[in-house]
Formats: C-alpha cells, structure tokens, sequence
C-alpha cells in the first residue's frame, strides 16, 4: 500500500492545513496548523500547494514507517529526527526509500513539527478542509489524533531509491520567525483594559504548563489589573489576548473557540505568530505595541520573502520530480 504508517503514536499528532474559514459564524472554529510558516514551507520544499495537508506533531512525535518512496520535509521545532539510524535535517527536501523508518528521539527546541511529502496524503476534507477538528471529531482522519497502526495514504510515489538522499538546497527562515518581543496591536475595549495595557509591555509572562491548541495561558510574576465587569461574548480569532479575572492572560490559538467574553486586551500581530507559537510551556516572552501600518509593512515584507522562496523551490526542484515521479 502506498502510504505512511503510523508504527508508535506520539503524544498529540494530527493531520492538518491552513484551516477552515467561513464558518465561525455556525460556531466552528477554522483550526489549521499553528505554525502556519512552517506547514507552508515544508510545502513548499516537496513542490506541493502551500496548503497541502501535512502531519504535525508535538513532542514525543510518532514513529513512522514509509511503505512506499516519497519526497518529504520537514519544518518548524527540532526534534532531533533521525531516519534509518541517521539524523535527518530540517528545512530541507529529502527522498527516502521505501521501507525507511522516520523517528523523533529528543526535543532541542520549538512546540510542533511538521512532516510534508510530495503530492499529500489521500484524504476527504470537510468543509473545505482536511484539517483535523478534534471537537467535531470531523477532518484529517477521522477526526481523531494519529494512533499506530494508521495507515495515511499517498496520492503518489516517486521512483524506487535504495538510501537516503537529501537534495542540495535549504530554506533560510530567519524572515519569518521574529526574535524579541512580540508585536501587538490594541485591543477593541480600550476602556475595560487601560490599567492592563499600561502594565503590559513593562513585565515578563511565562506560557503556562495548561496550554495547547486551544490557547497559551500566560503568567506574570505581578497580575495584570483585571477586569471588573462582566461583557457579552465577542468574536475572537487567532492571536487574540484575552484579559482574565485572575489578571492572568489567555492567547488564542488555533482550536480557539469562536466567541468569548473576557476582555480582549490585544491581538498579536500575524508576523510574529509562528515565533510565539513555537515557544515551549515555562519558555518566557514579552510583549510591544504596534501600529497597523507596522503590523502591514512585517508582514508583506515575510509575504515578499515566501515568494522568492517559492520560485527558489520551484527552480531546485522542476529537473529532480520531473525525472523522479
């Protein structure tokens, strides 16, 4: 069978895309990858649509057998991964062989990996997706985490090859991964969170050990002034930082649910998204306001940098798929 086999599950891996839009309104939420760089990179990197479906996978990862031979990448945290015995790079498009077992043996550093291979996996979306919706048990498949004994089917398979071969190119990521502190724009209820937003970018918050795809619980060392009255619930979305009662913050990841009534004391700008993302629970961060028109310029320039990597993958790769599938 043409496909990758789930041999050991990991902790918390799913199948997953750019995510579902159009329906918050209906209460589903879009979902996605949360490193939506790195899903698309990887892509990028096996000469796939940058939102073809991927595997991504947090710490401790699955271990998984390829029963046929295919280009693959992988992308976003490092968790030492190591095929047949040999470390493998990341960030890099490498053609393996079939019957090679592809294993996660240590995290050095970030939150989630992503596994991209050549033409994607053979999967029914929902809504527009094949992005796993763990809640709606809907998406990926079967709406669930990957458990050994899963089978992921191939929509293709490369000519037979006998060892490993990595190809001779990488992608440079530091445009799109930002150090320091993470940019934010102000939040719509200025009035409820004035105290709060005076005190924001002056301390450190540390992500919380109860967070994951729903949202990072951020801790400080003095809580923020909380809110004193009650609001009605109000759309929220990715980035979102919610001010909670405790002075504590909640920012909103990708299962984030649709509404929410807690205070939204900013919303992180979409260009620093995948570096917050990658950050491990005790990891530190801080924060900084910025305007819209910075929160525009960052990103196009990352959008212009995407691009150019784009043709660079399409130029290393044409020669070496055109001779290989």
């Amino acid at each position: 069978m043409l496909s990758i086999e789930v041999i050991k599950s990991g902790l918390f891996d799913t199948l997953q895309d750019q995510g579902r839009y159009g329906y918050q309104h209906l209460g589903i939420n879009p979902g996605g990858a949360m490193d939506q760089w790195a899903m698309r990179i990887a892509n990028l990197l096996v000469g796939n649509h940058h939102n073809e479906v991927v595997i991504e996978m947090t710490f401790p990862a699955a271990r998984l057998r390829f029963n046929a031979p295919a280009l693959i990448a992988l992308a976003g945290a490092d968790f030492n991964p190591v095929l047949n015995g040999k470390t493998l790079a990341l960030w890099q498009p490498v053609a393996v062989a079939a019957g090679s077992v592809l294993e996660f043996t240590r995290c050095k550093n970030g939150m989630f990996c992503y596994l991209a291979v050549h033409k994607g996996l053979r999967l029914s979306p929902w809504l527009g997706s094949m992005s796993t919706h763990i809640a709606a048990r809907q998406g990926g498949l079967h709406g669930r985490c990957l458990k050994a004994g899963d089978q992921l089917p191939l929509n293709s398979q490369a000519r037979q090859t006998t060892e490993t071969q990595a190809l001779s190119f990488r992608a440079v990521t530091t445009d799109f991964y930002l150090k320091g502190p993470v940019g934010c724009l102000p939040g719509p209820e200025p009035e409820e969170t004035s105290e709060a937003a005076d005190r924001f970018t002056q301390q450190k918050f540390y992500i919380h050990p109860q967070s994951n795809r729903m949202g990072y619980r951020l801790v400080s060392t003095l809580p923020l002034p909380a809110p004193q009255a009650d609001k009605p619930s109000e759309a929220v979305t990715f980035g979102t930082l919610q001010l909670l009662p405790n002075g504590e913050l909640m920012a909103l990841m990708a299962d984030h649910q649709t509404t929410g009534g807690y205070p939204r004391l900013a919303v992180m700008g979409r260009a620093w998204q995948s570096a917050f993302v990658q950050r491990r629970p005790g990891d530190t961060v801080e924060f900084k306001w910025i305007t819209a028109e910075e929160a525009h310029v960052t990103f196009a320039g990352q959008l212009n940098a995407f691009r150019r990597l784009k043709t660079s993958c399409y130029q290393n790769l044409k020669t070496w798929l055109h001779e290989n599938y």
